[in-house]
């Protein structure tokens, strides 16, 4: 029971976001090469398909249903712009600031370490 709930609630969503209309255009896309091909050789089934000069039923209805929709609900919302942060090392600043670059770090940059690493102790030969 709990699962068919889950599956009718996505298939509401998918409603209300109008994504069976492209589904059901390749449920149609798909009858159409396939009684095209009945027809002619394939190249010519698939030109009839995709030109838009040959819509079947099922194109003409989704196509009604597609204008039926308000515009504002077939734009996408614009995406956040993206914020990339990336620590720049001291010494690239400094490089950058003497070859005449204009640098802005808002975030300061990590400690550098200059020491050598520590030298591990020769292994066992046993």
């Amino acid at each position: 029971m709990n699962r068919i709930f889950h599956l009718l609630l996505a298939l509401a969503l998918l409603c209300t976001m109008h994504l069976h209309l492209p589904l059901l255009q390749v449920v149609a896309w798909s009858g159409m090469l396939v009684g095209y091909s009945r027809e002619a050789p394939l190249r010519e089934a698939v030109v009839k398909t995709f030109d838009g000069a040959h819509p079947c039923k099922l194109c003409c209805a989704i196509r009604k249903e597609i204008e039926k929709i308000p515009a504002d609900q077939m734009r996408a919302p614009a995406p956040p712009a993206l914020k990339v942060y990336l620590p720049v090392p001291a010494r690239v600043v400094a490089s950058l600031e003497h070859a005449g670059w204009v640098v802005n770090c808002a975030i300061p940059a990590p400690p550098m370490r200059c020491d050598e690493p520590e030298i591990p102790p020769p292994r066992d030969l046993a």
